[in-house]
């Protein structure tokens, strides 16, 4: 195998090639391990699976190739909390983690994740399913763990 300089060695072809393809307006979508991404798939976005990584090893490594889209104000998005999980005030460390990773990618302060995100709740991921290349199921066992990031424009 062809050994490539500054790729991640934790992204899989499949995945470069995913990143590869990705075009103005595309977005891929971070899957933690209980989102249903293989149901999802069987009906469009391709599956890219990378068990044993976590989110934000995924993350980290996708933002040293990937630009994020610049146009777009809300360039990553969270899935949001359920209201029973809003309700008990569930927290989520590892948002802080993905926040911490945006901003090492280059992204100002208002622009990341503000209040543990700008949450997408699944009613408006569904329309976005259209604009889904990808789907990359990793480990991140957070509830929800789950991260969405448009290709950049221009």
């Amino acid at each position: 195998m062809v050994m490539l300089k500054g790729i991640p060695e934790l992204l899989s072809p499949e995945l470069l090639f995913a990143l590869a393809k990705m075009g103005h307006g595309d977005e891929i979508v971070l899957a933690d391990a209980n989102f249903p991404t293989s149901s999802i798939c069987q009906c469009g976005p391709v599956e890219v699976r990378a068990d044993g990584l976590s989110i934000p090893q995924l993350l980290e490594s996708i933002l040293k190739l990937l630009p994020l889209d610049t146009y777009e104000p809300n360039s990553v998005v969270i899935m949001d909390l359920v209201e029973s999980d809003k309700a008990r005030g569930l927290q989520i460390p590892v948002w802080e983690t993905y926040k911490s990773l945006l901003l090492k990618a280059g992204l100002k302060a208002s622009e990341t994740l503000p209040d543990y995100g700008s949450p997408v709740v699944n009613s408006v991921l569904s329309d976005a399913m259209e604009r889904i290349l990808a789907w990359v199921s990793g480990n991140e066992g957070s509830i929800p763990g789950s991260v969405c990031e448009p290709c950049k424009h221009g």
